[in-house]
């Protein structure tokens, strides 16, 4: 009789195991399938274009289906993602493939990370370091949650590894790798050399580098300020949960932990390299405001020979001093002030420059809704600001967001003016500046376009630039009320378009500046 139950058991069984090998061969299938989309091998693409967004979701399918490789695969799937962290791919994309790797690396943690993470970060030679924060990352998360035999194996060889980067030239990746660095020695104090731990407090006479770096970490304003922001989620982070449809789904994937605010394109949440990223761009922006309190509180310098000099040399004592000549910033209604009064009164305040009236900022609006590539966006934006254009008109704001746009526009989005008009919708709102009294001038190359040099730039009007290849669509370029072109003497056809708009602004501001000259002149005289 317990025969027969056993066997009327193990026929019960028999279908769900089939069912659940079944399910785990299906998920090897299509992970490996999906895996091969050639979306992903492509590099270049625009923060929520569509193929940012087929990325994301191939990403977010492969984290879920990640669990289903076989451990016997593991070294070989390893090898197969590496190679994605070490590309181009934005954050956005990017921490799904950090976590399925995290989860990969944590079966065979000594192995994996002397093979893939601590050769990337010993790489100093290496011309591109786009993989260098994800190898920061994933092995500080993979010790964090190895067994404790693997953690104090790789302790020394990861701290080692990793920390000539705190020191590296680029802002936001040494600033990534302080955080992260720090945090972990900080919260396994046996993971730090022993004269680290030995001075917490302080800085002691013959404290090493190491104890005078933590010493910095740990009393330094902006970094106390850094870790209360982003450092919380890099030790929530579940890497199991990361790789469940919860998790890639909504909240918990990037590497610094997750949380519900801030979920954007695609249920994505902020990465801790967008979230350092942003946090460098506000501590620039109060800079600038201090900057500004300074200049209202700094003495005035004479220009030219300081006084005692010129009497010294008029006395018949030493040979006057040189003059003192400095490097300043300086925008067009500068030149208008007169000279400025004192050293670092030359530039004008970020702050102030956001407030302009419509007064105080040029007459004209640059439309760039035809352009995508977010090199060309940054670089017209930061142009648009430094003329103190009325406006600038792009197809989709967020790309604000993306952290190439942040590196190149210096924060310029915060001070400029931008409007959202999508292509489908461009034609109608150039149809209503025209009716406000706008001149549409369009930067084309036609059969009836003028030589930039010799066209006089009507003070209210919109600026068009075309697409990167193909220009100006034939149905917008008939709304125009004049073509521009841009004497060329070379034999290649066309300027990038960031090169073109920088020309046409320069070209307008100049006119218009000397416009704004005579008439000061006349009214002085």
């Amino acid at each position: 009789m317990d025969c027969k139950k056993a066997y009327v058991r193990s026929a019960c069984l028999c279908p769900a195991a089939s069912v659940v090998l079944l399910a785990e061969q299906l998920g090897q299938g299509l992970f490996q399938n999906l895996l091969a989309h050639p979306a992903l091998k492509i590099a270049n693409y625009q923060i929520n274009s569509a193929l940012h967004r087929a990325k994301l979701r191939c990403w977010q399918a492969l984290a879920v289906l990640s669990p289903f490789t076989p451990d016997t695969q593991t070294h070989q799937v390893a090898a197969q993602l590496w190679p994605f962290l070490q590309g181009k791919d934005v954050a956005s994309v990017r921490q799904y493939i950090e976590s399925i790797v995290v989860n990969l690396v944590l079966r065979e943690p000594v192995a994996l990370m002397h093979k893939h993470v601590l050769p990337s970060l010993l790489a100093y030679h290496a011309k591109q370091h786009e993989g260098i924060t994800s190898a920061i990352l994933v092995g500080a998360q993979v010790i964090r949650h190895a067994a404790d035999a693997c953690q104090e194996e790789l302790w020394g060889p990861f701290v080692a590894a990793a920390w000539p980067w705190t020191m590296w030239h680029h802002h936001a990746i040494r600033t990534f790798a302080q955080l992260v660095l720090h945090q972990l020695l900080e919260d396994f104090p046996q993971a730090q050399p022993e004269e680290v731990s030995s001075s917490r407090h302080g800085v002691s006479s013959g404290a090493s580098p190491w104890g005078t770096c933590m010493a910095f970490f740990r009393t330094n304003p902006d970094m106390k300020r850094l870790e209360s922001s982003l450092g919380p989620g890099l030790r929530s982070y579940d890497p199991g949960r990361a790789v469940t449809p919860a998790g890639a789904l909504h909240f918990g994937s990037q590497l610094a932990g997750g949380s519900e605010e801030g979920v954007r394109v695609e249920g994505t949440p902020l990465t801790l390299l967008e979230g350092v990223t942003d946090f460098l761009i506000h501590q620039r922006a109060a800079l600038r405001k201090e900057g500004t309190a300074l200049r209202k509180q700094g003495t005035a310098l004479p220009h030219g020979r300081p006084e005692s000099a010129a009497a010294n040399a008029g006395s018949g004592g030493q040979a006057a001093l040189p003059s003192l000549d400095f490097q300043r910033k300086m925008m067009p209604r500068d030149q208008l002030a007169g000279p400025p009064s004192g050293l670092i009164g030359a530039e004008a305040s970020a702050e102030a420059r956001g407030q302009d009236s419509v007064q105080q900022r040029r007459g004209f609006i640059l439309v760039a809704s035809l352009v995508d590539k977010v090199p060309n966006l940054a670089g017209l934006t930061r142009t648009c600001e430094v003329f103190s254009a009325a406006a600038m008109v792009v197809s989709d704001k967020r790309v604000t967001k993306d952290p190439a746009f942040a590196s190149i526009s210096v924060t310029a989005d915060q001070w400029l003016p931008l409007i959202e008009v999508a292509e489908p919708y461009l034609v109608q709102w150039m149809l209503q500046k025209r009716a406000q009294g706008f001149t549409l001038v369009g930067v084309e190359q036609t059969a009836e376009s003028v030589l930039l040099p010799d066209f006089a730039f009507p003070r209210d009007c919109v600026l068009l630039l075309g697409r990167e290849r193909e220009g100006i669509p034939m149905q917008i370029l008939q709304l125009l009320d004049h073509t521009v072109e841009i004497p060329q003497l070379g034999l290649i056809r066309s300027l990038n378009v960031h090169v073109s708009g920088a020309i046409s602004m320069y070209e307008y501001s100049t006119q218009h500046l000397t416009q704004e000259r005579g008439r000061q002149a006349f009214k002085e005289e």
